[in-house]
């Protein structure tokens, strides 16, 4: 099922400001591959001033999401035919995936300084997360002997990025010209969480999925990276 709502409308009587309101909602069972279905939720409101000459957009989208592995084929590393397992029931267990919430802020600013000079500047910013779920199916031989893994490994960080840049339209002689005159600006940082958990067999007919130990949550921080860019143009 899924479900989607859209309000919006003017806050002042001169419809200056105005305002806006998504929000959706999307859930289910399973897959036709037997997989736990993939579920988002997303919130989405905004803010927005506009005359004449000025246009200014706040606007936030919040999502939390779980992405389910896609239905495969699974072939022995030993060589041989495919297993033959049923196409709607999951291999290994059913709730195998990725959650992940994101953050996303923007301002987005304009501004006529004449009828020919116009001001832009947006800035925004992006906090996202995504650890895994269930269990890692690392391979199977021929007999069913699988192996499994439920290391945690969760990444996240924020992304900043500014644009802001002049734009003056003009002609010389017959031809019409746009020049546009600006800086941007990203910087970035991404942080990895890692836990050990379990690393052995499991064979893929005969033993109990419900035995697979959940994936740590003592998680810390085993990595960091940055970066940064600036542009002129």
């Amino acid at each position: 099922w899924r479900v989607t709502g859209d309000v919006n409308g003017a806050l002042t009587k001169d419809d200056r400001i105005s305002a806006r309101l998504i929000g959706s909602a999307r859930n289910g069972d399973r897959n036709f591959g037997g997989y736990q279905a993939a579920r988002n939720t997303t919130i989405a409101p905004s803010l927005r001033y506009k005359d004449a000459k000025t246009d200014i957009l706040l606007s936030a989208t919040l999502t939390d999401e779980f992405i389910a592995v896609s239905p495969f084929v699974l072939f022995p590393f030993d060589g041989g035919p495919a297993f033959n397992f049923p196409r709607d029931r999951a291999i290994l267990t059913p709730r195998q995936g990725f959650n992940t919430r994101s953050e996303q802020y923007l301002l987005d600013a304009s501004h006529d300084i004449t009828r020919n000079v116009t001001a832009v500047a947006r800035y925004q910013h992006i906090y996202t997360k995504t650890s895994p779920e269930g269990p890692s199916l690392l391979g199977a031989s021929a007999d069913g002997t699988a192996f499994i893994s439920t290391d945690s490994d969760e990444q996240a960080g924020p992304t900043d990025a500014f644009d802001g840049f002049v734009r003056a339209k003009f002609r010389v002689g017959p031809v019409r010209n746009t020049l546009n005159v600006g800086f941007t600006y990203v910087n970035g940082t991404g942080r990895v969480y890692s836990a050990l958990g379990v690393y052995q067999p499991f064979n893929l007919f005969t033993d109990d999925p419900a035995s697979i130990p959940a994936r740590p949550t003592d998680i810390t921080l085993t990595t960091k990276s940055s970066f940064e860019q600036k542009g002129y143009y």
